[in-house]
């Protein structure tokens, strides 16, 4: 249900619950059932909640599929003339970008090269978590703190090697590229009620500050992977094992814009995703103590 052509847009506007999606589609959930279609703004939108229905959907999707992407951050690349990578990308070209990424990602061999490096910046995080205790023992801005932790953790896989995100003075180009991706996701929100190119002809704030974040996530994912580069282009023809996927990337047949592509949607994904699902998971584990203890002993009794 909605108004003609703006649809249920003017009712999140009003309600705010835009900033609480996911408590709306819970809502949704309980009026409607597990299958339903809304209409917000220029979005359109077929919510479907039974994970029966969503893997029967991800099977019919054939080779190539037609991914959902959203419009302000394709224009927003396009407007600085970079390229997607396999986050925006779609068809034969998505197909090809998560064909190399799999390989790398998705074969648990492969992915245990990555988990010393990880292991150390977990036990970083641990450190870096007492220093931020209160007087009370008490540690506030959780997810801004798993920010930081997405990010380190992230770019040991991606670069191998520390960033020093969670060391007592952390490089500013990396706490830029978190506010950057703050600042597109927020301003994300308000161009799901009206379309991106109406921000964009009428220059509003929330398009000045996505293309401000955009531009910043994209100057800092070029000077972490620049130096990188540089080596690997040098060292392309040598043989020698590969650890990290920068690496892995740029010795493939891909142009240094289809790298930078795929570098930064692997580093933005690893921040925004990862951050949120911990923090969620944190949030569950201190509800249910019982589980948590559960949980604990199992991690104890097979990496100890």
């Amino acid at each position: 249900k909605g108004l003609p052509f703006v649809g249920t847009a003017l009712h999140a506007v009003l309600g705010g619950w835009m900033n609480t999606f996911h408590l709306h589609v819970q809502n949704r959930w309980r009026q409607y059932g597990s299958i339903y279609k809304e209409n917000l703004g220029p979005l359109n939108v077929v919510a479907i909640q039974d994970p029966e229905d969503v893997a029967a959907v991800l099977r019919a999707e054939g080779r190539y599929p037609k991914r959902f992407t959203l419009e302000s951050f394709t224009m927003a690349i396009a407007d600085l003339d970079e390229h997607y990578g396999v986050f925006l990308g779609n068809g034969e070209e998505w197909h090809r970008y998560r064909t190399l990424l799999n390989k790398r990602l998705m074969r648990p061999q492969q992915a245990a090269v990555f988990t010393p490096m990880m292991d150390e910046t977990a036990r970083d995080f641990m450190s870096y978590l007492r220093r931020k205790r209160d007087r009370n023992g008490m540690v506030t801005d959780v997810q801004g703190h798993l920010f930081r932790w997405a990010m380190e953790s992230g770019c040991t896989a991606l670069f191998n090697q520390h960033l020093g995100l969670l060391s007592k003075d952390p490089p500013q180009l990396t706490k830029d590229f978190i506010d950057s991706v703050v600042k597109v996701l927020e301003t994300t929100n308000t161009m799901l009620i009206i379309p991106p190119k109406v921000h964009r002809a009428l220059n509003t704030k929330a398009w000045k500050g996505h293309m401000d974040g955009w531009g910043t996530m994209f100057r800092v994912a070029k000077e972490l992977i620049e130096d990188k580069m540089k080596i690997e282009m040098e060292r392309k023809d040598e043989e020698g094992e590969i650890t990290d996927l920068a690496s892995y990337l740029i010795s493939k047949d891909l142009s240094p814009k289809e790298v930078l592509g795929n570098l930064m949607d692997l580093l933005g994904g690893a921040v925004d995703t990862t951050s949120n699902t911990m923090t969620f998971t944190l949030h569950a584990l201190a509800r249910l103590p019982n589980v948590q203890e559960k949980l604990h002993d199992e991690v104890m009794r097979f990496a100890p």
